[in-house]
């Protein structure tokens, strides 16, 4: 019988591999000079906004759209 807990982190591994190549994708499609690095960047913002999501409604997720935007602005300049 597979180990339920092993197969969830599995899907959830999965997941994440495919949604940083996603990621990655996208920012090569705006035309990043470094589409790896912004991808990375907006995955650890995105992660964070998991985690601080969950501890407060009034927390640093509520500057996401911010950062995001500064972060991409700042890769397409570079």
């Amino acid at each position: 019988m597979p180990n339920p807990v092993r197969t969830r982190r599995q899907v959830a591994e999965a997941h994440k591999k495919v949604f940083r190549k996603r990621l990655r994708e996208l920012a090569a499609s705006m035309g990043a000079r470094h589409p790896a690095v912004l991808g990375d960047a907006l995955l650890l913002l995105i992660e964070g906004i998991y985690v601080t999501g969950q501890q407060s409604e009034e927390g640093p997720a509520q500057s996401a759209f911010t950062v995001a935007k500064l972060l991409i602005d700042a890769i397409l300049k570079a």
